[in-house]
């Protein structure tokens, strides 16, 4: 079975505020709150994408995030290569831990500015 998740980012929450980082003992940090906002916005529970869905779904999130706004002109193009190191090695951890099934399916896209009206 695959799962298929479908997000929605809405205009309101950038992907900055996601505060995407690597510390300096190489473990990614970042917070959770744009992520629980986005996957309310979605209809999917923030509890099942943090602790229950496959793994690799996150990172597929946040490179579909990241796609989607800097298409956009939201992220400056240091930032979006910066984050998109960051999701690289949070994809290959995921795959290291659990195989490279992916076991789901991810699509992000923005919501419409004009949905908020």
């Amino acid at each position: 079975m695959n799962l298929q998740l479908d997000f929605v980012i809405p205009p309101s929450i950038s992907f900055d505020s996601l505060d995407l980082k690597q510390d300096e003992y190489g473990q990614i940090e970042l917070d959770w709150r744009p992520v629980a906002a986005v996957c309310i916005t979605s209809g999917i529970d923030p509890d099942f994408v943090s602790s229950r869905a496959p793994a690799v779904c996150l990172p597929m999130l946040l490179e579909g995030w990241l796609t989607v706004q800097s298409e956009a002109g939201l992220v400056p193009p240091h930032v979006g290569a910066a984050a998109a190191q960051i999701i690289a090695l949070m994809h290959q951890e995921a795959v290291r831990a659990n195989g490279p099934e992916p076991g789901c399916e991810v699509r992000v896209r923005a919501m419409p500015a004009s949905a908020l009206h």
